[in-house]
């Protein structure tokens, strides 16, 4: 049986697979560059979709996870356009993914 810390894990993971994946197919590095011209400091989706998933004060996470929940975060906020988003989408979500699969690995 999962532990409610692996489900949060799990939701990360999926979480930022689908905002990639999202990212990805509505702007390409022109597009994106458009926006970011237009509109040059917006809070990002991805920003949003990570604060709207934080655990509960009752959800106790390892150091690690928390750690890990933490940088993600403070990555993200840097995030303050949408070309900044995209190039994260491209880039860093997979590196993301893989640490909380790692991690998630780590607990079993």
């Amino acid at each position: 049986m999962l532990t409610k810390e692996q489900l949060y894990i799990k939701l990360v993971i999926y979480s930022l697979g689908r905002s990639r994946e999202f990212i990805l197919s509505h702007y390409d590095e022109e597009l994106a560059e458009k926006v970011t011209e237009k509109y040059p400091e917006i809070k990002t989706m991805l920003e949003f979709t990570l604060l709207t998933i934080l655990p509960e004060m009752e959800l106790k996470l390892s150091q690690e996870t928390e750690a890990l929940c933490d940088e993600l975060m403070f990555s993200v906020r840097r995030l303050h356009n949408v070309l900044g988003e995209y190039n994260f989408a491209i880039k860093d979500i997979p590196i993301w993914i893989n640490k909380f699969e790692n991690v998630l690995k780590s607990n079993h």
